[in-house]
């Protein structure tokens, strides 16, 4: 099940690989622009600056391609052609927070079963990142500043969706698959057991209902039963009146209404007593 432990982390993976990479792709953006050469061209005069074959790799294809697309760069190719090619241009403060973002991503890579961070931990962590982030974005325009401060305001938002988050760092391919599974089998507990406890609390509900629906329909049924009862006696009491009538009772109409309004009172009181004896 996940914990509040999990999601800072998810909150922290967000805002390092959504946030973090964003920033340092806007750094080659703006160092690339203020040169005379697209950057493949600044690549492939410069191939001799990368020593691991892993990054000839990632960048210069097996069939002569250089690969250009800093949207697929994980953060260790972007920090990595950064400090090849842009690294004297650059402010101190701007290599301090690249460094910075390179440190925690190498954290996060050399502890692929760590899927939790204490909430102590997580203000220093956000208080690097944040201030690496910012740093960055000084340095950018009014737009792309923006852009970056919004994504670090966004993964410490209350209301951030932790699952739509999670399935955005799985997608940046950046951090290890085993770390990532992890996390997706912690909160897929977690809604399991949300499922679990949303059937059950619709079956007590739909349980309730069902006995204010009994009880309502029995409390008809005597209603029912008081309504044809008083009919009943409303009936008798027409009944004596023609009786009577038949019978050729002459007395003083007024004389006769007050009998049978007496009948009547009487006859009622009798089915008031059975109403609640019942």
């Amino acid at each position: 099940m996940a914990t509040e432990d999990n999601v800072r982390f998810v909150r922290y993976l967000f805002e390092l690989g959504v946030g973090g990479r964003q920033a340092l792709r806007e750094i080659i953006i703006r160092e690339v622009s203020s040169r005379s050469q697209p950057l493949e061209n600044l690549l492939s005069e410069n191939r001799h600056r990368f020593k691991s074959d892993e990054l000839l790799t990632q960048l210069f294809q097996a069939d002569g391609k250089i690969n250009t697309n800093i949207e697929q760069w994980d953060i260790r190719l972007l920090y990595n052609v950064i400090k090849s090619l842009f690294w004297s241009s650059i402010s101190s403060r701007e290599r301090g927070a690249i460094k910075t973002l390179n440190s925690h991503r190498k954290d996060v890579q050399r502890n692929p079963d760590g899927t939790s961070v204490m909430e102590v931990e997580y203000r220093t962590i956000r208080d690097d990142l944040r201030t690496a982030i910012f740093d960055i974005a000084e340095a950018m325009d009014g737009t792309r500043r923006q852009q970056l401060r919004a994504i670090v305001s966004r993964s410490g938002a209350a209301d951030l969706d932790i699952q739509f988050a999670l399935r955005q760092i799985c997608e940046l391919n950046e951090f290890a698959d085993d770390l990532l599974q992890s996390l997706e089998q912690r909160f897929r507990e977690t809604n399991r057991g949300v499922d679990r406890r949303r059937v059950n609390t619709s079956f007590r509900a739909v349980g309730a209902i069902s006995k204010n629906v009994e009880v309502e329909e029995n409390s008809d049924v005597q209603n029912q039963e008081n309504d044809t009862y008083m009919t009943d006696i409303h009936g008798s009491a027409l009944e004596i009146q023609e009786t009577n009538n038949n019978a050729g009772f002459h007395q003083v109409h007024s004389d006769f209404s007050i009998g049978i309004s007496i009948v009547i009172f009487l006859l009622y009181l009798k089915g008031l007593d059975k109403c609640f004896l019942a």
